[in-house]
């Protein structure tokens, strides 16, 4: 499974690579980007996850959003993470323009980004073939 990190502040790229790597080993390959623009470039209808933050430099999370999705990542596998209140973000991203709105500082929040990056991960996992078997 590909999931690719876009946050401007690397100790957050840092924190939720590291906590993926420790959570699902080598089940999902972490790219993590502090630019947007260099993000772009990367992403392609393979991400199966991305995890953006909502204020990126030069780029504002509506905009790389949107423009996440017209390379081919598909709307139900963007997480938006955000400082702001959710309910401010939610005003420049509606209610199914992406998978989840997290709020960067709260604890309850990041069990819920648990939650759903555990789903993900299960149902990745239903996709693979079986190992072939002698």
């Amino acid at each position: 499974m590909k999931c690719v990190i876009v946050d401007d502040d690397p100790l957050v790229g840092w924190y939720l690579r590291r906590k993926l790597r420790e959570r699902y080993a080598d089940e999902v390959e972490v790219h993590d980007f502090c630019h947007p623009w260099e993000a772009l470039r990367y992403l392609q209808p393979d991400v199966d996850v991305l995890i953006m933050d909502y204020e990126l430099p030069d780029l504002r999370g509506p905009a790389f959003l949107e423009l996440a999705v017209r390379r081919g990542v598909d709307r139900s596998r963007i997480i938006v993470l955000t400082s702001h209140d959710p309910d401010t973000v939610r005003q420049s991203i509606p209610l199914g323009h992406c998978l989840a709105i997290i709020h960067k500082q709260d604890r309850a929040q990041h069990d819920i980004l648990q939650m759903v990056m555990d789903a993900l991960v299960k149902r990745a996992r239903s996709k693979r073939p079986p190992p072939d078997q002698p």
